[in-house]
């Protein structure tokens, strides 16, 4: 019994040190440590965070970036999984608009081009963009093409490369590893084929569309599919977890699930959108938790451990490919969104949430206050 007490107690205030974290009145401070913090270790990478505040952005950022471009905020990343976010931003945009309903299935999309499997038949848009299609995260028979291609010690060596659209497309005839019960299993695959199905009802590629609905709009003029269209002086090489130059991930036939590049000015940009709901309103209906309480539309809700550190109430992505790394977070509670972009294959959502979790603090205790730039 006294066991029990005692470790009751030691849990106990392990949950008060955390829930209050070390005091920072000065929120550039609390930025500038983490960065700091972040990259002691690997001095050669670029990291850029843009953080805003009941609609005010601050900007922030350490490594050459900062004698390479004139505006760290406005350096092109390639962003991995992040992309997955504007894939389904695109799906509820024109469902809202009548143009493609989230509840129409795969059957009603493609049994006229393609042959489906009878299993797979009535797997919906709303399924795939939520994770909760049956799909694997990449299917065996891909996998095991890449891996052919590139040898079992280049799979991470941009892998998606090797897989061509009739690769995606032939899968659902034959669609081994799906289970057909809904429960979440996060899938590259599902999210790159709900593009292409995007494409087949729209008669337009993916990236026209995007421009058209959502990079247009909110004049994000650094985010493509296609860094050929990219200002070349703000484009940031990757490099590998060891900080060694590494190509960027061609995903081709996957695009959807993870192609984009994009700068901090422009994602902050996006995640405005989604607080403020304007100039796009179908964003904010994409807040709330699915029938199964696992993700919001695109977006992932709060893990254990971000609701230890008290982001009960936020929305996130990340997203890690071969030489970057991503992290997206909006808290509609406090109006605060964050970005944080990285040139080096390392965990980036780590460094999200000690920034929030710091700052959550610093919110309730000056809650009018503005961070100056840093």
């Amino acid at each position: 019994m006294a066991y029990l007490i005692v470790l009751a107690l030691l849990v106990f205030i392990a949950w008060r040190l955390i829930r209050r974290p070390p005091v920072r009145n000065n929120r550039d401070s609390i930025i500038n440590d983490e960065l700091d913090r972040a990259t002691s270790r690997h001095k050669q990478q670029n990291l850029v965070v843009c953080l805003a505040i009941q609609g005010g952005s601050h900007n922030y950022s350490r490594g050459p970036i900062n004698h390479e471009v004139d505006a760290p905020e406005n350096a092109i990343f390639q962003i991995g999984s992040v992309t997955k976010v504007f894939t389904t931003a695109l799906l509820q945009i024109l469902h809202d608009k009548g143009e493609l309903s989230k509840t129409t299935t795969l059957h009603h999309c493609l049994a006229d081009r393609y042959t489906l499997h009878d299993r797979i038949r009535n797997v919906t848009l709303e399924q795939l963009a939520t994770h909760r299609s049956g799909f694997p995260r990449v299917p065996k028979p891909l996998l095991r093409k890449i891996i052919i291609a590139s040898g079992a010690q280049g799979v991470m060596h941009n892998p998606y490369t090797h897989l061509s659209i009739d690769d995606v497309f032939d899968y659902l005839a034959e669609p081994v590893g799906f289970k057909n019960d809904h429960r979440f299993r996060y899938s590259n695959y599902g999210v790159g084929l709900l593009g292409h199905v995007i494409e087949v009802v729209c008669g337009e590629s993916l990236e026209t569309l995007m421009q058209r609905e959502i990079f247009a709009p909110l004049e994000m003029q650094s985010t493509s599919f296609d860094k050929t269209t990219l200002t070349t002086q703000q484009l940031i090489a990757g490099l590998n977890s060891k900080g060694e130059p590494t190509p960027d991930w061609e995903f081709g036939a996957l695009a959807a699930a993870g192609g984009l590049y994009s700068s901090a000015s422009d994602l902050n940009r996006f995640l405005q959108a989604y607080l403020q709901e304007q100039p796009l309103e179908s964003l904010g209906n994409m807040l709330a938790p699915d029938t199964l309480g696992k993700t919001a539309f695109g977006w992932m809700l709060p893990l254990p451990w971000h609701r230890w550190f008290g982001l009960a109430h936020c929305r996130w992505h990340d997203g890690r490919v071969g030489g970057f790394a991503a992290s997206v977070v909006i808290d509609p509670s406090r109006c605060v969104s964050l970005v944080v972009l990285r040139n080096q294959s390392l965990d980036t959502d780590w460094i999200a949430t000690m920034m929030l979790w710091k700052l959550r603090y610093c919110l309730n205790r000056n809650p009018h206050s503005s961070p100056s730039q840093g």
